[in-house]
Order: C-alpha cells, then sequence, then structure tokens
C-alpha cells in the first residue's frame, strides 16, 4: 500500500505492506513498522510530485521479487530483492 505519515514527514509518500489471512482477506496477520520502500533517490525526491513513490505492481520471476514503482509522477522504477 501507499501513504503519508503525519507529523515531520507529512507528504512523504512511502510504500508499505501488510500480510492478511488468506482464510479471511479481512483478518491482517502481520505489517512491518517501517515502510519497505521511501524516496532517497535524486529522481524520486524531485518531479512533478516531489518526495513521492508509490507501488505499481509485484512480480515474481527468476528468482526474484520486482516491485514496479511510480517516482515522483515522473519516472518509472524497479526496486529487486531475492524472493524467499
Amino acid at each position: 500500500y501507499n501513504g503519508s505519515a503525519p507529523g515531520r514527514d507529512a507528504g512523504v509518500y512511502r510504500v508499505g505492506c501488510m500480510r492478511f489471512d488468506r482464510l479471511d482477506p479481512t483478518a491482517p496477520i502481520a505489517r512491518p513498522a517501517e515502510p519497505i520502500l521511501g524516496p532517497d533517490r535524486p529522481w524520486e525526491r524531485s518531479g512533478q510530485n516531489a518526495e513521492v513513490v508509490f507501488a505499481e505492481g509485484l512480480v515474481r520471476h527468476g528468482g526474484r521479487e520486482l516491485l514496479y514503482y511510480g517516482c515522483a509522477d515522473s519516472r518509472i522504477g524497479v526496486a529487486m530483492r531475492a524472493a524467499g
């Protein structure tokens, strides 16, 4: 999911994640305390809407997870990690 927290970083959009029960998709099981992706690269920090990254899609391919995401409403990026 995408969102902005209140406080010092209000208006900075980051990507979070949450796991739900497969038998009851209304029941969350786990949620990390910190976002999994935030704007830190120059192309994520400036653009049409500065300080914004937002998830578009997650793909598992070749033993990796690829998270396609928008950067400052101006570019598209992909973040990679080993699937697991």
